[in-house]
This record gives C-alpha cells, structure tokens and sequence, in this order.
C-alpha cells in the first residue's frame, strides 16, 4: 500500500510517505501551511521517485490545532482524494503526538497525549498500547489545566505516561507541570496512518470533518457580565432547550424534546435559562421540593464554555432557592466529571453519599448537598 500522510495541525508541516513499506519522510518545522505545503511535497515526491498518480490511500490529520492548518490539510485530503480516487484515513493530532511514544518504545502505562491550547487550556486525549498500535481510552477534550491536572490525579491516580506538545503557543507554557514539549515527528504521523490502513479505517472524502475542540473567536458567545439576564423556561422555550440539549457530547445523556416537554407537565419542574449579548448561554433545571431544590441539569452552550456561565446559573439558583423558602440544594454527578466535581465543591456542595455503578461499571454517582 502506497500512502501519503501529513500534518498541518501545529506549527510546523510534517509529511511521511510510505511506499510498500519504503519511507520518505519530512518535517518543515516552523512554518506557514499555505506557502511551504507544495513545494516541500514536490521535494518528497521527487526524492521518493515517485507522484501522487502512484498513490494508493491519503492520511490527514484532522485536529484538534490550527484552525486554519486544519483547514488547509482537509482541503487538500479531500482534493488529492476526489481527483485520484484516493482512500482516505485521518487521526487526532494527539493521537500523532501519542504514537512517538510507541516509535520509541517507551511505554509502560496508558498514555496521555497534552497539547498546549492557549488561555491556560490543554487538549489531552488517553490511549493504552496494543502492541504498536495505540486504542483510545477517551475522546479528545479541552479543559482548563487545573482540571486537566485534577482530572488525571483523581480519575488515573497519576498513572499516565505524559507527553507533551506546546504548540509555540504565547500564552503561559505548561513545561513546568507536563515535561518538556515534543514535537510532531513524521515517524509517528506514518506509524498512525499505516495501523489506520490496516484496519481497514477508511472514511469517505466527503465526510472529512475538523476536529474543533474550543470555538473560534468568531463562533464564540461571550459572557458579558453586564448584560445578564435570566428567563423563567417554558414550552415556549422548547426549540432553545432542544439546541443545547443536541450538541452531541458524547459523555453527556441527553434530554430529548419529549423528556422536556413532560417534564413541563410537573408542577415541581423549574428551569431558567442565561442569556447574554442576544445569545442563549445556557440552562439549569431543578425540583422544587418545598423545602429543598433537587438540581436535575445544567447545560452550557459548547461556544460559551470556561466563561463561568455555569457558575453564574448555580448563583441563580440559590437566589431562587432562598426565595421559596428552601434550606437545601442536592444535586447529583458523575465521579468521573471531575470539572463538574470542582465547580460544586467551589459552590459549598459537600459529597453527602454515593451510588456505586450507577453510570456504568466502573462509574459511580456523588451525591452532593449544599445547605443555604
């Protein structure tokens, strides 16, 4: 099998061409996508003999990284592809990042793959080893680095091989806490593709998709603190609801718009959503039980997370909660959603009991309580 890969998702432009097992490899390093793409390709495909006319199969980084980088390197997958007839795979650029471990041989436990987002987040992903393949053991997510780091200590106990990659960024560098950075390597993006190629992990051109993790400043809701404003929720309020109910986490359950409806139905059900700038934020939902409130859920709108919007929902709350006449709040999470956890324990709940695999088998529900 004839495969090209690349990587255009950090600073610098990696390539690995593998020709039946003959490799061809490149690593621009610092470097803009736009202007030294082609004529680094053209450099590969001359040293290498051959053109993309010989290729069997294309492999692209897909995220998460640059927003442009990523464009430019789907665009161009999804070109090569459509004109050649290409197979395609595609992979994480932690998943990249992850796998120089595995070409170097030193993995002794699950490894966690951290890259340097900005404004004090990391993108981390987890994978355990399979021989030099690599499974993941979560999806990609963003967080801030005290979560990430809370994260890892309470979920992992501290047991990951930590690799780290800083992705030139000018915000504050995490070295101090993750290790030195590496880089990319073109070794690792051909190990990723090849085991890709194997497994048969081909994916349509068309249905090349970016791996965006944090919004674009474009896409981005912004919390303005001074225009606030909370609506009492209704089933007038059912098509916002069922936007933030469909953003499709996938460590999230859902409420579907029938589950909302009938919830509508219960005297005792209360919600209220955040509104800030014209935009929908958010949305927190509760029981009234007289003498105490029984949160059910809070939901924030992906492109306006890390703002504090949660925070401000659970303020929101007490305030009603006082109003009514309630003396406490309950609330119930999963002891795996370790922001979650941080952001109850910051508000004055305290962890009153627990059930044990109620989400899954090795996932238990906190029960938590603040008094008022």
């Amino acid at each position: 099998m004839k495969i090209l890969s690349f990587n255009t998702t950090g600073v610098g432009t990696q390539f690995a061409l593998d020709l039946d097992g003959k490799t061809f490899f490149m690593d621009a390093g610092f470097s803009k996508h736009s202007e030294t793409f082609f004529p680094l390709l053209e450099e590969l495909f001359k040293k290498a003999e051959t053109n993309l006319s010989n290729l069997d199969a294309v492999g692209v980084v897909c995220g998460p990284g640059s927003f442009t980088g990523i464009r430019i390197g789907l665009s161009i997958a999804k070109t090569f592809s459509f004109a050649k007839n290409l197979k395609c795979v595609c992979g994480t650029s932690l998943e990249v990042l992850a796998y120089n471990k595995v070409v170097n041989n030193t993995v002794s436990k699950p490894i966690c793959s951290v890259i340097n987002a900005g404004s004090d987040m990391v993108y981390f992903q987890i994978f355990e080893t399979q021989g030099n393949k690599l499974k993941p053991l979560t999806a990609p997510k963003v967080n801030k680095i005290k979560h990430f780091t809370g994260y890892i200590h309470s979920i992992y106990n501290d047991e990951v091989e930590i690799i780290y990659n800083d992705n030139n960024e000018k915000s504050r560098s995490f070295v101090d806490l993750l290790g030195n950075s590496e880089n990319f390597t073109p070794e690792a993006l051909n190990l990723c593709m090849k085991n890709k190629v194997f497994n048969q992990e081909f994916i349509d051109y068309k249905d090349l998709k970016p791996v965006y993790l944090r919004s674009s400043q474009a896409e981005k809701y912004i919390l303005n603190n001074n225009d606030i404003s909370f609506i009492n929720g209704t089933l007038e309020n059912i098509d916002e609801l069922c936007e933030l109910e469909s953003q499709d986490d996938p460590e999230d359950l859902q409420w579907s718009r029938t589950s909302l409806e009938q919830s509508f139905e219960n005297k005792s059900f209360k919600c209220w959503l955040i509104k800030s700038a014209g935009k929908v934020l958010g949305y927190i939902s509760i029981i009234d039980l007289k003498e105490e409130f029984e949160i059910l859920r809070i939901v924030v709108h992906k492109n306006a997370r890390l703002q504090g919007v949660a925070e401000k929902l659970l303020e929101y709350v007490f305030k009603q909660a006082k109003q009514n006449g309630a003396k406490e709040i309950l609330l119930e999470v999963n002891d795996h959603n370790y922001p979650a956890l941080s952001l109850y324990q910051k508000m004055g709940f305290e962890k009153v009991g627990e059930r044990k695999q109620y989400y899954s088998e090795n996932e238990d529900a906190i029960l938590m309580k603040k008094f008022l």
